[in-house]
């Protein structure tokens, strides 16, 4: 029932409050923004499978760790820490998506020859690329319904290409937490040695 106008204004209204919240991740947790961006650029497809298998694997996973608290005494309490983490994973998505963003606008801005500019424009600018599609899709319905099938099919590309970035941020902070982890646990501990006194 909405007409292409509210449409416009609405996916307008998305793609601010996208480019404040990555901006404000950019801001809070930058160094995990920017090891971010640095996976996707290393190891895309890596970084985007993994985060699609999270996000397949994370309703079952929370399902089954709220059933196993749920039936034992010790671990109800431990039910209230489930939303926390809901949370944490929800924090670690928007600074995935915000290092991806951030890649994608430092690609197009080395692609077109641009200078260097402040990581900030560099995400919004990533933003308007992935959600092109989507935009152009919006002003085409204002051609009416007979472009019906071509405003669907711009509209779902914007969607998905979303959808993987999103994917492939939150692949990449979790792989460079599993990274960090390894290497803290293979570490080497070196003992200490006290000095001899001749």
């Amino acid at each position: 029932g909405f007409g292409p106008v509210t449409r416009l204004i609405g996916t307008t209204f998305r793609i601010v409050l996208l480019a404040l919240v990555a901006c404000l991740a950019l801001v809070v947790a930058r160094r995990a923004v920017e090891g971010a961006a640095q996976r996707v650029t290393d190891e895309p497809i890596k970084a985007t499978l993994v985060g699609l298998a999270a996000w397949v694997l994370i309703v079952p996973m929370f399902t089954l760790i709220a059933v196993v608290l749920s039936i034992s005494i010790v671990g109800i309490p431990l039910l209230i820490l489930l939303p926390f983490a809901l949370l944490a994973l929800l924090l670690m998505a928007v600074a995935g998506f915000s290092g991806t963003v951030s890649a994608i606008g430092q690609w197009a801005r080395r692609r077109f020859g641009m200078g260097t500019t402040s990581p900030f424009v560099d995400v919004c600018f990533g933003i308007l690329i992935i959600l092109l599609p989507l935009i152009v899709g919006r002003f085409v319905a204002f051609g009416g319904w007979t472009l019906s099938p071509i405003v669907f099919l711009l509209v779902s590309t914007g969607l998905a290409v979303e959808f993987l970035v999103w994917s492939s941020g939150f692949g990449a902070i979790l792989t460079n937490a599993f990274s960090r982890w390894q290497a803290k646990r293979a570490a080497p501990t070196v003992p200490r040695t006290e000095p001899t006194t001749p």
